[in-house]
């Protein structure tokens, strides 16, 4: 289905760029860098669940909304 489709994609670039974040951050050895490094992190772990929080809510109101649409209301 789309919803695992969807998910799928999402895990897969999200582990990803947090692998690469990762590396980026311990190879750091600026400390103000390292700091902004840190801020983008927590702003990617942020970012990810939140999009996965949207995937899951328009999953779980599809079948409500398509027969709110179908009725004659």
């Amino acid at each position: 289905t789309l919803f695992r489709s969807a998910i799928s994609v999402c895990l897969i670039l999200s582990i990803f760029w947090g692998i690469f974040l990762g590396v980026k951050y311990a190879k750091c050895e600026d400390p103000g860098e390292k700091e902004n490094l840190h801020k983008v992190l927590v702003n990617f772990c942020i970012g990810a669940v939140t999009v996965l929080i949207l995937i899951a809510v328009v999953y779980a109101i599809r079948a409500p909304l398509a027969r709110f649409i179908d009725s004659d209301a």
